[in-house]
């Protein structure tokens, strides 16, 4: 999570409250999106991570 709605800890808490089961939730306040998701795919890239696909979550809410 990123942006300047990130510096709301009521929300923030409140999504990973909601979305926590999924996946970790990192948050990211302020401006920095970009360099947030360029870290992120590099982390995939490097092998560090592997990507993540939510096919069943999102057919959930078809």
């Amino acid at each position: 999570m990123t942006g300047g709605l990130a510096h709301s800890d009521r929300l923030t808490e409140h999504i990973k409250e909601r979305i926590g089961f999924i996946a970790p939730v990192f948050v990211y306040a302020g401006e920095h999106e970009m360099k947030a998701l360029n870290e992120g795919v590099l982390r995939v890239i490097n092998r560090e991570e592997k990507s993540k696909i939510y096919e069943e979550e999102v057919k959930s809410y078809d």
